[in-house]
């Protein structure tokens, strides 16, 4: 039971961070100390995420 609790969580934490969702938000919802250890444990950088975050990139690039 303990094992599926924590893939409900895993699964949870990644759709939402995925599609957006504030990272303060979710680590709260979670119960996590800090947002570090929400990121580090449960997120992963999705290849969406890698495109959105280099255009993000490009937009604030600093010459």
């Amino acid at each position: 039971m303990a094992e599926k609790r924590k893939d409900n969580r895993h699964t949870y934490t990644s759709l939402a961070y995925s599609a957006g969702a504030d990272v303060k938000i979710v680590s709260q919802n979670l119960g996590h100390a800090s947002t570090s250890a929400t990121l580090d444990t449960y997120t992963h950088l999705t290849e969406d995420k890698k495109k959105e975050q280099e255009a993000v990139a490009q937009t604030v690039r600093i010459s």
